[in-house]
């Protein structure tokens, strides 16, 4: 580029290198000619010296907008030519998909999306879908860093969700953002699953779950904390749903022991072979025929499962980061809580009052361990659209599913939980 203003002396030979044609250096000695070369070969070097600092610069603004330090111990190895190439043209998709907007969807509006509408490439990047009071405020949030939207559940129609996340949420959240997704924690247990499945595939899904007892307790105590329990008691939300079920809970009830079901809504999404011996661990209680209760989706979504503890450590975020694809390492240093605006009507559950309860409670938490052990885990090893955060320890962890947290229950081989205390013969 500078060489073209230049003047180049020899002693044999004087070239200015404007628009001279090749042909005028013919007769010239063969000194010139070689010299002519020479220089040749520099603006070349110079050239590919120039794209490559357009290369590093892509990277460079790619990591100020993801907010990552490109010289980080995950940074992109530069001598990767097929990953630098991947990595270029991910971004670019990304920053371009936005014109392709209306294009997504029927008629060129934006009221329906077609179905399979990101056939050509990735619309919205991930979906949190459950389970409330499992870490999913804590999620979003540090998926904030690269996702423009809101703190907060989004429980729209997936239809209305891509509208926000492309029309409204970068101008409040950040448009130098370049990835898309949402946080609705009922979408697990309800079917609107099936219209991710339907029209957004590709969309990765976010699971994460906690032993049922400490789920149930946090949960009541954000509920009565914002005063929305009246006079109920745990005991009251033992009854099952048979009409006009929200979550499985009777109508009026945002959370229930039924809710607490983890397994049956993942099992829902079609992911394991739900075979008769599979399904028997999915009712309410062990007696229960689960085979009756149970609905495959078939969701093609793939799925990430973490467990709520394992959140204040760094290998869930580490395999979160490569399963979103994310090259470099994920920013998480928020943690949210929401305990309700009181604490006054708190209860604590190893309260002697809610033995009886937690014993209802247990044969729930002890399928779920057993189910994801024996089926749910396995799976993991052989279906690409299945990833469970560090499966070692996940399946260490849920293991204590199956004990007491209060550590006063111990389990008969029936099945039923009774107090430590008691001096019961099992036949």
């Amino acid at each position: 580029r500078h060489l073209s203003t230049t003047r180049l002396n020899s002693n044999k030979c004087s070239l200015t290198l404007m628009a001279t044609p090749i042909s005028r250096f013919t007769g010239q000695t063969w000194t010139c000619r070689l010299f002519f070369l020479f220089c040749i070969i520099v603006v070349i070097s110079w050239q590919l010296q120039y794209l490559r600092k357009i290369t590093d610069d892509i990277h460079s603004h790619t990591d100020d907008a993801f907010g990552f330090h490109p010289k980080h111990d995950h940074a992109l190895n530069k001598n990767d030519s097929a990953s630098l190439m991947s990595s270029i043209n991910t971004v670019d998709y990304m920053k371009n998909r936005t014109t392709k907007f209306y294009s997504w969807f029927e008629g060129n509006r934006s009221d329906n999306l077609l179905p399979d509408a990101d056939a050509n490439g990735t619309i919205m990047d991930f979906m949190i879908a459950g389970f409330p009071k499992c870490g999913t405020t804590t999620v979003e949030a540090n998926l904030g860093y690269l996702a423009p939207m809101p703190v907060a559940d989004v429980c729209t129609p997936v239809h209305q969700t891509v509208y926000y996340s492309y029309q409204n949420w970068p101008r409040a959240y950040g448009k130098e953002k370049l990835y898309r997704g949402t946080k609705c924690p009922a979408f697990i247990q309800n079917k609107f699953l099936k219209d991710w499945s339907k029209y957004l595939p590709k969309t990765k899904i976010i699971v994460g779950i906690r032993h049922p007892v400490k789920w149930f307790q946090s949960f009541w105590n954000m509920q009565a904390g914002n005063g929305l329990l009246g006079d109920d008691t745990p005991y009251d939300r033992m009854k099952p749903c048979n009409k006009g079920c929200s979550n499985g809970c009777p109508p009026g009830q945002l959370f229930c022991v039924n809710r607490a079901r983890f397994h049956k809504a993942i099992a829902s999404l079609g992911k394991t072979l739900l075979s008769e011996e599979e399904r028997s661990l999915l009712g309410l209680i062990p007696s229960d025929k689960g085979a009756e209760v149970i609905t495959n989706y078939h969701i093609r979504n793939p799925i990430f499962l973490y467990e709520q503890t394992m959140l204040g450590g760094e290998d869930v975020w580490e395999d979160l980061r490569k399963y979103l694809g994310i090259e470099h390492s994920l920013k998480h240093d928020k943690l949210i809580t929401s305990a309700g605006r009181s604490r006054k009507l708190s209860i604590n559950l190893c309260n002697e009052t809610y033995d009886n309860f937690r014993a209802y409670m247990m044969p729930i938490s002890y399928n779920i361990s057993v189910w994801l052990q024996k089926y749910f885990i396995p799976v993991a090893k052989t279906r690409k659209d299945v990833t469970i955060a560090n499966s070692e320890t996940f399946a260490k962890i849920v293991e204590t599913y199956k004990i007491d947290p209060c550590g006063k229950l111990r389990r008969l081989d029936n099945g039923n939980y009774i107090l430590q205390s008691l001096n019961v013969t099992e036949k």
